[in-house]
């Protein structure tokens, strides 16, 4: 009996610490409506950003790692998590990813990334290699990697610029960070790297569609989330008149969290002149330490505007050259902010789909499956705020889904000299956003016909370890097929002698080449000045 009773303690603790309101935490509270995604990786890999999708939490992540109460995700090489959440720079031109990490002691030696498109350091990643942070390949000098001890670490991509923030350090890249053709995000390796990635733990995994400022970013590392109890609560009075109770107000900001020169008491704040408003009542008027937000929609008079009556503005639209194949996710963004609850997508003026994200100025929807449509037929699609007013983002052309059948070559040598790949398949579409992905990186394609195309590969941009690289297609440039084949890496031969080393003018002598790298299973041609033969055999000597 006398071990009960720590046992049970043991027990209330953890259970109350798996299902801790993530509602609570500074990463929902700093600015909700931008938060595309937020992973806490605590106790399951789900999204728990409050404005996801009107379905709930449909970006909930894979995950191939162990997720442990308070450390979070542990990662090893050849594990991590998959999350189906975009941030290609055309979806997201401004983005903030972060997580909190603590790398283990193999990370001294070792390369692996953190947040990356495929488990690699090419693109919209934060990696470690050998000691050192790196933001998309580039490595930063400025501060070592911390052993075995807790890190908070963000990347800040612009259309312009790129910053590294680290446990409260922001750094200037020169360089504008490309994408790769993967648009998702990878938590440690990838799943088909079982010998790379990172080592050790992370945990509250973010995503913010805007470039946060440093002291926003210094916000999230030093602020600690409350914990919610389910105890009652005795009711304060407050000073503010006419306040508008709401029955469910979950974010909570703090004073004395240094969020003095953001916000006061008794005021009505709007961060980004186009969010939500809150009235700040004090909870502790003696002390005057902390406000909570209480979500206030009636808080003005009838007469103020609203999204009825404001005329949609369009910033951008992905796919440019509108041109979708079925589940291509079309990425609207404009002004002003989309409801979260009752933002709308509709195809041809008579089906409404939910879309597939929304936050505060951008509106995704997944192109579903349609009965009775022809080929390259065309579809009408609009959005509404607020699902009562609809605005046409105009006609798009549905095709069908690009496929490959076969590579020609299915070899190609490391050689700073590019090589063509003929690429045969169906459905290729002769639009200038036709490309190839190889290896993860965006190669133009050359149309020749509906069923061939030719892109060109530059094996030395791909890590030496790589025995080969996967090739894709995409005809809108940002969808691509269901079926990638494998283009092999092989390196070039050496020649050590030739015998004999003489022979005729008049030709005719077989001369016996030795070396290293040769292959049975490919063709050589042997040059000789400005004279070549393709009469080569393979011989194996033993």
């Amino acid at each position: 009996m006398t071990l009960l009773v720590p046992l049970l303690h043991l027990l209330v603790l953890f259970t109350a610490f798996i299902y801790a309101d993530h509602s609570y935490s500074p990463i929902v509270a700093l600015r909700p409506r931008h938060l595309v995604a937020f992973y806490p990786l605590l106790s399951d890999s789900r999204d728990y950003a409050p404005y996801g999708t009107t379905n709930g939490y449909t970006q909930d992540g894979n995950t191939r790692s162990t997720i442990t109460p308070k450390l979070g995700a542990r990662l090893e090489q050849g594990t991590g998590l998959d999350f189906p959440v975009n941030i290609h720079r055309r979806s997201f031109p401004q983005l903030t990813i972060g997580a909190w990490v603590q790398a283990s002691e193999a990370m001294a030696v070792n390369r692996g990334c953190l947040l990356s498109q495929d488990g690699s350091n090419v693109g919209r990643a934060i990696c470690v290699d050998r000691g050192k942070w790196t933001v998309g390949g580039h490595v930063q000098d400025g501060v070592a990697v911390n052993i075995d001890d807790w890190s908070f670490v963000a990347a800040v991509f612009d259309e312009n610029s790129t910053k590294f923030f680290v446990n409260g350090e922001l750094m200037e890249i020169n360089v504008v960070v490309a994408s790769l053709a993967s648009p998702l995000l990878v938590v440690g390796a990838a799943e088909d790297q079982p010998l790379t990635g990172f080592t050790g733990y992370l945990k509250s995994v973010f995503m913010f569609d805007v470039a946060l400022s440093e002291t926003e970013l210094n916000y999230l590392m030093t602020t600690k989330g409350v914990v919610a109890e389910d105890t009652e609560v005795t009711p304060v009075s407050t000073p503010v008149s006419d306040l508008v109770v709401k029955v469910k107000p979950t974010p909570h900001l703090y004073l004395k969290d240094r969020l003095e020169n953001s916000v006061s008491a008794r005021q009505v704040i709007d961060p980004d002149a186009d969010e939500y408003n809150a009235a700040l009542p004090i909870l502790d008027d003696s002390e005057f330490l902390s406000v909570e937000l209480v979500y206030a929609v009636d808080i003005f008079d009838d007469e103020s505007s609203t999204v009825d009556n404001i005329a949609f503005t369009l910033w951008s639209l992905e796919p440019k050259h509108r041109a979708l194949q079925v589940g291509s996710i079309v990425t609207v963004q404009g002004s002003p902010s989309f409801d979260s609850l009752a933002s709308t997508c509709r195809i041809n003026d008579d089906t409404n789909i939910s879309p597939f994200k929304v936050t505060a100025h951008l509106i995704a929807c997944k192109i579903p499956e349609m009965n009775n449509r022809a080929d390259n037929d065309t579809i009408k699609l609009s959005v509404s705020q607020n699902g009562v007013t609809f605005t046409s983002i105009g006609v798009f052309r549905l095709l069908k889904r690009p496929s490959i059948v076969r590579l020609s070559p299915l070899q190609t040598l490391r050689s700073i000299n590019p090589q063509v790949i003929d690429i045969f398949g169906v459905n290729f579409a002769n639009l200038t956003t036709l490309s190839c992905a190889i290896g993860g990186l965006d190669v133009p394609a050359t149309f020749l016909s509906s069923s061939r195309i030719q892109c060109v590969v530059e094996s030395t941009r791909f890590d030496e370890s790589l025995s080969s690289v996967k090739i894709d297609v995409s005809v809108n440039g940002v969808d691509f097929s269901d079926d990638p084949r494998e283009l092999e890496l092989v390196n070039a031969p050496s020649m050590d002698s030739l015998s004999p080393d003489n022979g005729p003018t008049t030709g005719g002598t077989v001369v016996e080449i030795s070396g290293h790298g040769f292959r049975e299973n490919m063709r050589y041609s042997v040059y000789c000045g400005q004279n070549v033969t393709d009469d080569v055999e393979y011989a194996l000597r033993m």
